[in-house]
């Protein structure tokens, strides 16, 4: 096995058209539950572009490093840590186990894998990613390993959200914003699943664009949106935000779900990890908000 592995990698904070393609040393195992296998794919999520670009480093700070108390549990620490550069991009990824510690159980080498992994394994976007066990879960069978790489944080983020809800969702109304979106169509997916009923805003291939408002527009529909918050509470409305939980635990729980054909992802475009250009145009895509239909999704291996 080789030493080095090739990998996407943003030099400094920046946009897409920063990226590079590096030469990195391949994860070794250094601990006795960790998990190493060689990605086949990975994909593109707004946070990765967003994290890259530093945008979203100074919110978390902001928020909770003055105010510990206040840090969530589902926080990783490590998102409140300066990152180093190359700063490996990419959460979601799968492939086959080449390596594992001594002490993993329910992975072995050869098994077709998938992953959400965690801030200090951060690095989707390669050719090899390592990470603990509680990150890992064995790849729906009737999958692709594009359309499960497409899975995990959209996947999770539609399980922890609807699990919020306290009540039974057989018989409710689910309204989806975006629901052909990567997250959306996934959250469409499990929320049905207890017979519910969702309304759904689909997002369709040609969308307008997006321009920025000056500083002055954004405060005022930002104090606009903060009016119409509180007023909606009178009739019981209420907003919450979620910091996804990476765990082997809903990994499975989706697999399940996905081989009995009740949740379907919807990949919308592949790019190759070697194209450079290409996966520079994809995730720009992704950064100006206009990522049309599914998820992008590139292919590793």
């Amino acid at each position: 096995m080789a030493s080095s592995m090739l990998a996407i990698t943003a030099p400094s904070y920046t946009d897409p058209s920063g990226y590079q393609l590096s030469t990195l040393p391949r994860p070794v195992i250094s601990e006795p539950t960790d998990v190493l296998f060689r990605v086949h794919a990975a994909s593109i999520n707004p946070v990765d572009v967003k994290k890259a670009a530093g945008i979203l480093k100074l919110a978390v700070k902001e928020r909770f490093v003055d105010r510990p108390m206040a840090l969530p549990s589902s926080c990783a620490l490590a998102d409140l840590i300066e990152h180093s550069f190359p700063y490996q991009i990419g959460y979601d990824c799968a492939g086959v186990v080449t390596e594992i510690g001594k002490d993993v159980k329910s992975i072995k080498i050869g098994d077709e894998v998938f992953s959400r992994l965690p801030e200090a394994s951060r690095g989707a976007w390669s050719e090899y990613a390592k990470c603990p066990e509680h990150y890992v879960a064995l790849k729906p069978k009737n999958l692709s390993f594009e359309d499960a790489a497409s899975s995990p944080l959209a996947g999770m983020t539609a399980l922890q959200t609807l699990s919020r809800y306290q009540g039974l969702l057989a018989g409710k109304t689910v309204f989806v914003p975006a629901g052909l979106s990567g997250t959306g169509a996934l959250i469409v997916s499990v929320s049905t699943q207890p017979s519910g009923t969702q309304l759904q805003q689909s997002s369709v291939m040609k969308r307008p664009d997006n321009p920025r408002l000056p500083w002055f527009g954004r405060l005022f529909l930002d104090i606009f949106d903060t009016y119409r918050r509180t007023r909606a509470r009178r009739w019981g409305v209420a907003y919450e935000y979620l910091f996804l939980d990476p765990n082997a635990k809903d990994l499975e729980t989706l697999a399940s779900h996905a081989e009995q054909g009740k949740v379907t992802p919807v990949v919308g475009c592949t790019v190759n990890l070697k194209d450079v250009d290409d996966v520079k145009a994809a995730c720009g895509t992704v950064y100006n908000g206009k990522g049309g239909i599914g998820k992008t999704v590139i292919r590793v291996g």
